[in-house]
Parts: C-alpha cells; sequence; structure tokens
C-alpha cells in the first residue's frame, strides 16, 4: 500500500486526522503519528487497521523511530 491510498481510507476518521511522520516496522507495519489525534496509528503493509497508542501520552507528535 501507498501513503496516498493509507490517507484517503483512514484521513478524517477517528483513527486519522492530520498525519505527521511514518515509520515501518521490522513486520511491515505502518506506524503514523497524527498530530491532531495525538496518537500512533498501526496498519499493515496492505493497509488493514491494527490499533492505535499513545493517545494521553502525546502532545502534538511529529515524528516517529522505530529501531531494529
Amino acid at each position: 500500500t501507498n501513503l496516498a491510498t493509507v490517507q484517503a481510507t483512514y484521513s478524517n476518521t477517528a483513527y486519522l486526522n492530520t498525519p505527521g511522520g511514518i515509520a515501518e516496522r521490522a513486520n511491515g507495519n505502518l506506524l503514523i503519528v497524527d498530530r491532531i489525534y495525538n496518537h500512533v496509528v498501526e496498519i499493515t503493509n496492505t493497509g488493514t487497521f491494527v490499533g492505535t497508542f499513545g493517545a494521553g501520552y502525546l502532545s502534538t507528535p511529529e515524528y516517529i523511530l522505530v529501531i531494529p
């Protein structure tokens, strides 16, 4: 999947409003920070929603780094 497809699918939903940084996990899943919802969205490399995390702990996140 590509970022444009992800944004079109999840933009303005409860998951993704204003995407910021993006990173790829070792398993191929994508992690995308959302600057408005203050959380990280995880989706598979085929575009399937996995979940969110970080809500209540992040404040206007911009970037994300995954260390293997």
